[in-house]
């Protein structure tokens, strides 16, 4: 399987002859390269182990750069127009982008494997969404992007406080480290 221009080998076969490795859509409509087993089958496996991690971190820089280039992008689609503007001509736009993607990348048997609590997790995400795009589109109309960008990526902080909190995530010495490192990353931002 190729990934970004490197060839990921599909490992091994599930019994109903299934590449144990494979293409699924994960949170966010982002293609996560993962296993079809038994998160325990998972762990065991260095290969798939090693596949997975190289597969996501990939992910991880792609979104880094388009996040990066959006607000820029957005910046210069603000001219003459206000925040609100923006953002409504914007998301228009991300509606249109997603529905293609997902007649591409969607199975149609999967939608009928949504849930009450995927719809309810999912439209509480969309809230945030929607409330953390107002707020960033009014900041990046007013203030400075290269500002507004490092302050925006403070959530990353709120983000593993949160996984903690509600996911039960283990936060490492090195999460903690890092989250300290933008913390006082921002502070000197602000620091007038």
């Amino acid at each position: 399987m190729e990934l970004f221009g490197k060839e990921f080998p599909i490992v091994g076969n599930s019994r109903g002859g299934k590449p144990l490795l494979g293409w699924r859509n994960a949170p966010q409509g982002v293609l996560w390269f993962s296993t079809r087993t038994r998160s325990d089958q998972t762990k065991q496996d260095p290969k798939v182990r090693e596949a997975m991690m190289k597969s996501w971190v990939s992910y991880a820089f792609v979104s880094m750069l388009f996040a990066g280039a959006t607000s820029v992008i957005a910046k210069m689609g603000l001219t003459g127009i206000s925040g609100e503007l923006g953002i409504v001509v914007r998301t228009c736009f991300v509606f249109a982008f997603v529905f293609v993607f997902a007649a591409f990348a969607v199975p149609a048997g999967e939608w009928s494997l949504l849930t009450r609590s995927n719809y309810l997790w999912l439209a509480l995400s969309a809230a945030t969404t929607t409330i953390s795009w107002i707020f960033y589109y009014k900041a990046i109309k007013e203030g400075q992007v290269s500002t507004v960008a490092i302050i925006d990526k403070g959530s990353m902080v709120v983000a593993v406080l949160l996984a903690f909190l509600i996911l039960k995530e283990q936060i490492t010495a090195r999460t903690a480290l890092g989250a300290c490192l933008m913390i006082a990353g921002l502070l000197v931002l602000v620091k007038k």
